[in-house]
């Protein structure tokens, strides 16, 4: 039987522990090139100040977005960042909207979360109480 050794395998057991260390390679190093981004890793928390930044910025675009009158409060739950290579910045929160609480994730690409209730047709936004994840708050329309 030519070609069968190594205890029966169709492929010699060099060839085999050379496929496992290329695979063993791979996955180790894209776990590695995924979490280096110019000399920084993705988790690494972006500083405080812009956070807070992005969560204005996300807070206005859901505001303007989603236009219900009834939208009262929202609450940041967390500072917010980027949870992974290419991903946008995104942070969660709680919006109160006729005095029920939705969870929502919102991004400065898109929002998202708890099904909301659908919006009066040519409604515009009002004031709208703003907590942000370091505990000040601000009113914005």
């Amino acid at each position: 039987m030519v070609g069968r050794r190594y205890g029966g395998a169709s492929t010699p057991a060099a060839t085999r522990l050379f496929a496992a260390l290329v695979i063993a390679c791979a996955i180790v190093g894209g776990q590695a090139g995924c979490s280096l981004i110019g000399g920084r890793t993705v988790s690494q928390e972006e500083s405080t100040e812009t956070n807070l930044a992005n969560q204005r910025k996300v807070a206005l675009k859901f505001i303007n977005d989603y236009s219900n009158p009834e939208l009262t409060a929202l609450r940041f739950t967390d500072e917010g960042g980027r949870p992974g290579f290419g991903a946008s910045w995104r942070v969660n929160a709680v919006a109160t909207v006729g005095g029920m609480d939705y969870k929502a994730i919102l991004a400065t690409d898109f929002w998202g979360g708890d099904p909301l209730p659908i919006a009066p047709t040519g409604a515009a936004p009002g004031p709208v109480n703003v907590t942000f994840a370091d505990g000040t708050s601000e009113t914005l329309e």
